[in-house]
């Protein structure tokens, strides 16, 4: 039976100035911004990698889009919206978390969603009612629904890294080909499938190095990789030069720990509504074995991708 959740990990606290924050340790600073060990903020714009190949426009018609690129979607100076594209994109990630998700293809929307954790001993729960530490998820969830078994469910559920950084779009365009200045905007980007593993190496060589990935721009660039029919990007990261906070920026550091905290209530509040009139088994008997989780990505990834 699910208990009362008293002790799920729902947000983030913040020490209040940037001064306060330089005196953690390392590992205080890595656990915060969550180098160490995740429908994302609903103002945030979202950095994505376009696959489009034309878009709809006003009166029915379409134009031409670059494919393989980046693009975001915010606004301009004169707060209109504006959709950019780049071939390179330039990121400081202030703050990462992952999450448990599964796509509904046929709806267009997840079917399940969990909230955003740091660490893979966190109590996670989701929409749906399951409550499991967040390495235990991929097993237990499927333990009970096989619709969201990672290789063979009709819903599969997958691991995504929601990263929250400052975007730079270097040379950026819109639709028409016009030059769209993208600097340092706060943004949202979903690392998932091919794109998990490049992100989860970058934060971990920026813990190894003792660095705050936040202080450091990452130029990231497309790869484009084929699967039989498939084709994909891979974004390739290279660590670019020293960008050291300033108290405005430790500002938007705390912006993003309000929307993580905001994305938890909600997620919390459908779990609860759920428990509230069914019971849910998260026992799983011995389905869940805690074993090692460095494979449980691999069903993110293409096959030649995948570890063996």
């Amino acid at each position: 039976m699910a208990k009362e959740v008293s002790t799920i990990t729902t947000g983030v606290t913040l020490p209040q100035t940037l001064e306060e924050y330089k005196a953690l340790n390392q590992a205080e600073r890595d656990n915060l911004t969550g180098q160490g060990g995740g429908q994302i903020g609903n103002m945030l714009p979202q950095l994505r990698i376009n696959y489009d190949s034309d878009v709809e426009v006003e009166g029915g018609e379409t134009v031409d889009v670059p494919k393989g690129q980046w693009k975001i979607t915010t606004r301009d100076a004169n707060d209109n919206l504006v959709t950019a594209y780049s071939k390179k994109a330039i990121i400081r990630i202030f703050m990462k978390r992952y999450r448990w998700a599964a796509w509904n293809a046929t709806d267009a929307k997840y079917e399940l969603i969990s909230s955003l954790f740091s660490n893979w001993g966190d109590s996670v729960v989701d929409n749906l009612g399951h409550e499991f530490a967040g390495g235990k998820f991929k097993k237990g969830v499927p333990a009970i629904n096989p619709k969201f078994d990672p290789i063979g469910g009709s819903t599969p559920l997958k691991c995504q890294q929601v990263v929250y950084c400052l975007v730079t779009l270097d040379d950026a365009k819109d639709m028409n080909g016009d030059k769209v200045v993208i600097t340092d905007v706060p943004a949202s980007y979903i690392a998932k499938g091919s794109a998990f593993v490049p992100i989860s190496d970058l934060m971990e060589e920026f813990s190894d190095k003792g660095r705050d990935s936040g202080n450091w721009a990452v130029s990231m660039t497309l790869k484009r990789e084929k699967n039989g029919s498939v084709t994909y990007f891979v974004p390739i990261p290279v660590v670019e030069g020293e960008h050291l906070y300033t108290d405005e920026e430790y500002t938007t550091l705390t912006k993003f720990g309000e929307t993580v905290n905001f994305e938890n209530l909600e997620v919390l509040a459908k779990y609860r509504k759920v428990i509230e009139n069914k019971v849910v088994d998260t026992a799983a008997g011995g389905i869940i074995d805690g074993s090692d989780l460095s494979n449980d990505f691999d069903d993110e990834l293409p096959e030649e991708m995948q570890v063996a």
